[in-house]
């Protein structure tokens, strides 16, 4: 049994999410529960079907190749630490690292056009 069965390869990378300036201490509980908040949601967007989906554009592979080789792809949050990780599980380990680095791009070019567009946005008193 253990002869026919099919390896399977799992990678990842990380993401570090820094929280910028320290606030003041009243502030602190509060910030605490946003902070957390932010985190499972970014969770969410680097999960979601935008970024796999520009992920597997970005690979430049034949999405019958992607469907093939891909198992499984998930983030997780680092426990009580700001850093997450994105991670495929893939029957090709140089594709599955492949597809991980893809992820985190989309998602940080995700999150910068999220940003232009914010900066962009009308300003309206």
């Amino acid at each position: 049994m253990l002869m026919r069965q099919v390896p399977v390869f799992r990678t990842s990378t990380t993401l570090l999410f820094s929280k910028g300036l320290e606030l003041p201490r009243e502030v602190k509980q509060k910030e605490q529960e946003v902070w957390g908040e932010f985190l499972e949601t970014q969770l969410r967007i680097i999960q979601s079907n935008l970024i796999i989906a520009r992920a597997r554009e970005s690979v430049n592979r034949p999405a019958d190749e992607i469907s093939r080789k891909l198992v499984r792809v998930w983030a997780e949050q680092a426990w009580k630490a700001a850093f997450v990780y994105i991670r495929v599980e893939s029957l090709d380990p140089v594709f599955a690292a492949d597809f991980a680095n893809a992820m985190a791009e989309q998602y940080l070019d995700f999150k910068a056009e999220e940003r232009m567009d914010t900066s962009q946005a009308p300003w309206s008193a």
